[in-house]
């Protein structure tokens, strides 16, 4: 790259820091970027391996793109980010803008007035810029959620490029069927309903997580597994709990896959499986998951496919409970080579949702606990929009450390009302 083009690639990168750059400017900052990453802008697969590489070294310094000194030392042995680092990602960030809402962006900046996602320092005082998490960043955070469990491990993952609201199609066609005719009879009409579901995003946060200079500095680290799994856990567990009970927009949370689904039985209790006393307040018998699994449409019931979800407090209380020839309805994964079983079906663990316990005492006046839930629960959807990183350097300066924000907006809904049930114990 020439001395001209590199001075001209330093001052847009600058530039975009603190303004909006003009569509020309935009495609000359990508032009640029380009040929001082001395590839073929077109090739996908090198750009986002010179993304990730961008990416790991603004997590280890925290440099951000509105600094105006380039290739220096950060005190601690360590060189900030180059100036064809910046230039990517600030590229990345001014492609991705296209795509993003100006609502979105003034929502993420906390009122900051700027467009630019890397200009939203604002965000959080004493923070660098904000930049979107790279591939390689966020499918190990997906998959820390996904470990997690409950919703986030059942519930099919949806990657919007912003937070505007979607519509997502429905029907009511689950009882209609086709007929047979005979020869020379007119086929019958039967229209189908069709409606739609909308899905906006809701803002979830990691909350800061604060990490020692020394650390951040030791090349030994690796920084960015340590933050995916720590990063990933915090949303996950606020995620899941939304996910799980949200009552709605109504309430300005997320409408939860337990909240959604309609009942499907009313627990009479595990007497008939024990010849005691229990009632459907504080136990639940084989006779109740038959009824939960039958209230269920045939469609949604297949092994393959339909699981269990409860709380494992729940499960504890389940596996004392034996079917009506002496055998536990709950099967070890250790017996059969694969996952525990309930009744022959898989089951998740979310303890999110309400537990079961032996010791619960009647209430006045009753209440349904909301236990067990069975069917499909990939027909929950939950949309998420890019995930966009935060590193705080002067705010925790005194202290000797470098904090750490990860953000990002999601919505989940279920599109189909037939394919999970929940069982009930009132007490």
């Amino acid at each position: 790259m020439s001395t001209i083009n590199k001075h001209e690639l330093q001052e847009l990168t600058a530039k975009a820091a603190v303004v909006q750059l003009t569509s020309v400017e935009q495609r000359r900052l990508q032009n640029l970027v380009a040929e001082a990453e001395g590839h073929d802008s077109t090739d996908p697969e090198h750009r986002e391996q010179k993304y990730n590489r961008a990416f790991r070294h603004f997590l280890s310094t925290g440099a951000g793109l509105s600094q105006f000194s380039f290739d220096r030392s950060d005190g601690l042995g360590k060189d900030v980010l180059t100036l064809a680092e910046r230039s990517i990602l600030r590229a990345r960030e001014i492609s991705a803008s296209n795509m993003y809402l100006d609502s979105e962006s003034r929502d993420m900046a906390e009122g900051s007035g700027a467009y630019s996602i890397g200009s939203m320092g604002g965000a959080y005082s004493g923070s660098t810029s904000g930049y979107f998490a790279s591939l390689e960043f966020n499918s190990q955070v997906t998959s820390a959620l996904r470990s997690y469990g409950g919703v986030l491990s059942e519930a099919a993952l949806i990657d919007a490029p912003d937070g505007r609201i979607r519509a997502y199609p429905t029907d009511s066609d689950a009882t209609a069927s086709g007929e047979m005719l005979t020869e020379g009879r007119q086929t019958t009409q039967q229209d189908l309903s069709i409606n739609q579901i909308l899905v906006g995003a809701y803002k979830f946060s990691s909350k800061c997580l604060k990490i020692s200079r020394e650390l951040c500095a030791d090349s030994g680290i690796d920084l960015q597994s340590y933050l995916t799994e720590r990063l990933g856990i915090r949303l996950a567990r606020t995620m899941n709990d939304r996910f799980t009970n949200g009552l709605g927009g109504g309430n300005s949370e997320p409408n939860g896959l337990i909240h959604s689904s309609p009942i499907g039985a009313v627990a009479v209790g595990s007497a008939s499986n024990t010849g005691g006393a229990e009632v459907g307040g504080n136990s639940i018998g084989s006779d109740d998951l038959i009824a939960l699994e039958r209230s269920v449409d045939p469609a949604y019931r297949d092994p393959a496919f339909s699981k269990y979800m409860l709380h494992s407090d729940t499960l504890a209380l389940l596996k004392t409970v034996k079917d009506k020839t002496g055998r536990p309805i709950w099967i070890s994964g250790i017996s059969t080579g694969g996952r525990d079983s309930l009744n022959g079906y898989a089951l998740t663990i979310n303890n999110d949702m309400q537990s079961l316990t032996a010791d619960r005492t009647p209430n006045s006046p009753p209440v349904a606990l909301r236990s067990v839930a069975f069917g499909r629960f990939d027909k929950y959807v939950i949309k998420r929009a890019p995930m966009v990183v935060y590193v705080m350097l002067e705010r925790f300066a005194l202290e000797g450390q470098v904090g750490y924000l990860c953000l990002q907006r999601a919505d989940g809904a279920m599109l189909d009302s037939n394919a999970v049930k929940v069982l009930v114990n009132v007490y």
